[in-house]
């Protein structure tokens, strides 16, 4: 049987995929404005809500939210980016390369800390800011 650790990595993979998918079908909303779209845009969403609960059973909270907020965030950017043509300022990169030290800091730790540490602590509230600051820096300087 899998491990608890690739079960995780599964759903969040498969909540991922989900998500990126109902954020295309909303953006096609957008452009084409037939409502079709956007209701297969809010089940697609439904879908990816689902994979992303049952992914709970197998890690935190907190850790499971942070996971999939920034994987998401980086596929929906690569998507902007090569399908839809839009441009990144420096922020925005900055903001996502902040996205990747967070999640590089939730994975890499969640090896090397044991949940009760003061290491831990310490590195899980340094991960929160990381990802605080790259989801403030996206909202703040929107791409254009």
């Amino acid at each position: 049987m899998f491990s608890s650790r690739t079960v995780f990595l599964q759903l969040i993979a498969v909540a991922v995929t989900f998500e990126v998918a109902g954020d295309i079908l909303l953006k096609q909303w957008t452009v084409l404005n037939r409502s079709a779209w956007f209701w297969f845009g809010v089940a697609v969403y439904g879908a990816s809500t689902v994979a992303w609960a049952f992914s709970l059973r197998y890690e935190l909270l907190a850790r499971a939210v942070s996971v999939v907020t920034i994987v998401n965030l980086l596929a929906v950017v690569l998507v902007g980016v090569l399908v839809f043509g839009e441009q990144l300022s420096l922020v925005n990169k900055l903001g996502i390369a902040l996205g990747v030290v967070s999640l590089v800091l939730i994975e890499w730790w969640g090896f090397l800390a044991s949940p009760g540490a003061w290491s831990s602590w310490f590195f899980i509230r340094l991960t929160f800011l990381a990802t605080f600051l790259a989801t403030q820096l996206g909202q703040a300087y929107p791409f254009h």
